[in-house]
């Protein structure tokens, strides 16, 4: 009952955070910028200019994303088409440069049976836990889709970076490996970039 409450508790804190309306530049696809208010929802941008402003909803055939601002930094989502969903969903940009990064969280509910024999002789009993994970995708500039890159990661990486020896060398000798994917962007975008 305790893992219920916990799993309500952090699904609950995760929605504010992520649901919460913010300062944001709502970033067009013609490079034009509006201040105001937004949040996403269900991967799309809900934005008003002013507090008293109607909130309307945007998607990717209009804007490019939403950069929220304020506390002294920024965060950058964009609709990114990708290799594994056929329509563009929202991403967090984490670099950008010759290669662009995006960060999408997965966060998946489970439940682990514990193993427990009820009185009956039959398993009774589970555990309830979320699972959040990062899906990191990069797309080169001039590509239209974004590629999942944690999956098969040493195939599409050698292949991917096959224009730097340096990244090369540092994937094969495991320098570089899933866990570390946005060391690895920034490296090629600052060493082997243009």
């Amino acid at each position: 009952m305790i893992q219920k409450r916990l799993l309500l508790v952090f699904f609950f804190l995760f929605q504010l955070m992520f649901g919460q309306e913010r300062e944001a530049v709502l970033v067009f696809k013609d490079s034009t910028e509006v201040k105001g208010l937004g949040q996403i929802k269900n991967d799309k941008i809900h934005f008003r200019v002013s507090e008293d402003d109607k909130t309307e909803i945007w998607d990717d055939q209009i804007v490019i994303g939403l950069t929220f601002t304020g506390y002294g930094f920024s965060e950058r989502y964009e609709y990114v088409q990708s290799d594994k969903y056929s329509k563009p969903v929202i991403m967090e940009l984490l670099d950008q440069g010759l290669v662009y990064l995006y960060r999408e969280m997965d966060g998946q509910l489970g439940v682990q049976p514990t193993g427990h024999i009820g009185t009956s002789g039959v398993g009774v009993g589970a555990a309830v836990g979320f699972n959040l994970k990062n899906l990191y995708f990069i797309r080169k500039k001039g590509e239209t889709k974004a590629m999942e890159l944690s999956f098969s990661f040493k195939t599409r990486a050698l292949r991917y970076f096959s224009d730097c020896e340096i990244v090369v060398e540092k994937i094969n000798s495991r320098e570089f490996t899933k866990n570390n994917i946005p060391e690895l962007v920034n490296y090629y975008n600052n060493y082997c970039g243009e």
